[in-house]
């Protein structure tokens, strides 16, 4: 994933900063610019408990996009 992010000309920073008990964000490095994307820790838990029963062929929810 880092590598094709890096063709690209982004870098995700290792670090991520919490926000509150709720929120957290992760700073994204392009060309010329750095964004900042906040993340509900609600939400980025149940997408990663989905794609594990994805994974384990259990049954799962299809994410929306």
């Amino acid at each position: 994933m880092s590598r094709t992010l890096g063709m690209h000309g982004m870098k995700v920073l290792e670090g991520i900063k919490e926000i509150d008990e709720y929120f957290v964000a992760y700073t994204v490095k392009t060309r010329g610019n750095d964004k900042e994307l906040r993340y509900s820790k609600v939400v980025l838990r149940n997408q990663v408990n989905e794609e594990v029963k994805k994974r384990l062929g259990l049954e799962y929810r299809e994410q929306q996009s």
